[in-house]
């Protein structure tokens, strides 16, 4: 489970875990280390992003844990429907009032994805 079924105390948000301890440790270390990176030349600068106000909340390091945490989801989710990263991505529920029709990159993708089994698929069988 990526989620507990508690809420936090800003409403009916899910209160996300940390980063799990299981798994591949020289994956999570490359995940935790570029993080901190990120984490480390953000703190210098002004911004609204999520980041920079968790890095104004928080230690640095539970900010870069946070950031591996996302970024490890972001791949799982990625791997797991077989999609290349699109950093313009707008959720289906967020664009439902302004639906433009299919490019054909999305067709040739969803045939793809028809044509072969998902990676967690595979994975599982």
């Amino acid at each position: 489970p990526w989620h507990s079924d508690a809420v936090s105390g800003r409403g009916d948000h899910p209160i996300t875990l940390s980063i799990s301890k299981r798994g591949d440790t020289y994956l999570r270390t490359l995940l935790i280390h570029g993080a901190r990176s990120v984490v480390r030349v953000m703190q210098g600068k002004p911004g609204e992003s999520w980041l920079h106000k968790l890095i104004g909340r928080r230690n640095a390091n539970v900010a870069a844990v946070a950031l591996a945490n996302k970024n490890a989801r972001i791949v799982w989710a990625l791997l797991a429907r077989d999609r290349d990263y699109e950093p313009d991505y707008v959720p289906a529920h967020a664009s439902a009032q302004t639906q433009e029709p299919p490019t054909e990159a999305f067709d040739d993708r969803r045939q793809r994805q028809q044509e072969s089994p998902p990676i967690a698929q595979a994975i599982t069988h």
